[in-house]
């Protein structure tokens, strides 16, 4: 891992080349950044997607893994030199790897379309960004028609319930897997589960799989396309 980036994740924070120190929140933990990069390493990846710059730890992470196989980066994020001052882009730049990463400053649903009618494929994408289900489904959508059979999709924030209801649906489709998590995939403990049941109580929406048996009980899941979408115009599953 790039000595810069275990710096910025245990201080908070790095000077740019303003001379202005940044400090850095809403960052991807140093522990989630070394299972990014140990999936990229694993899998040999050389090409990635990343929804979401913000202040750059993960995409450091990212670059810093793909590089290592010889590849090439790509970062998406629309207020990356607004309301995130363009920190993200230069701790990448401070690391020496600017010249392995294509930036876009647009809407992800805009960039990744245009990746879709330009061919291009990827092995590995992240998201992290914004929690609304209807965007991220559609960054999803674009992503599974850009992602190679074997590829991996990660999503963080998956504690979100807006997130892991897409997560679930994901974790049940036949031509992706749960690939892995960040932390540990755990059971919910004997009173969060009383706590729960009395809430949704009389509530019955005929979900039988919990969380925890399909892995995704944690922050940061991994799902690993495993083929081609196959699936029959009315297949369903209930997530």
């Amino acid at each position: 891992m790039h000595l810069l980036l275990e710096q910025v994740c245990n201080t908070r924070k790095f000077t740019n080349s303003k001379g202005d120190i940044v400090e850095v929140h809403s960052e991807t933990p140093l522990g989630q950044c070394a299972f990014l990069q140990s999936i990229i390493k694993d899998n040999h990846f050389k090409t990635s997607v990343e929804v979401g710059l913000a202040y750059g730890t993960s995409t450091l992470a990212i670059v810093d893994a793909i590089a290592a196989n010889n590849g090439h980066a790509v970062a998406i994020d629309p207020a990356e030199n607004s309301y995130w001052g363009g920190n993200g882009l230069e701790l990448v730049k401070q690391a020496g790897y600017e010249g392995r990463l294509d930036f876009y400053e647009e809407q992800s649903h805009t960039a990744l379309s245009r990746f879709l009618a330009e061919g291009k494929k990827f092995d590995f994408a992240y998201v992290d960004s914004t929690k609304l289900t209807d965007w991220l489904m559609v960054d999803y959508f674009l992503i599974d028609k850009l992602l190679e059979a074997g590829g991996v999709l990660v999503f963080d924030d998956v504690n979100y319930p807006s997130i892991r209801k897409l997560v679930r649906y994901i974790a049940q489709l036949p031509h992706y897997k749960v690939y892995g998590n960040w932390p540990a995939n755990k059971q919910s403990s004997a009173i969060r589960k009383i706590i729960k049941n009395w809430l949704t109580l009389g509530a019955n929406d005929g979900i039988t799989v919990k969380d925890y048996k399909l892995g995704i009980y944690t922050r940061c899941v991994a799902l690993q396309k495993i083929k081609e979408d196959e699936r029959p115009y009315d297949w369903h599953v209930k997530f």
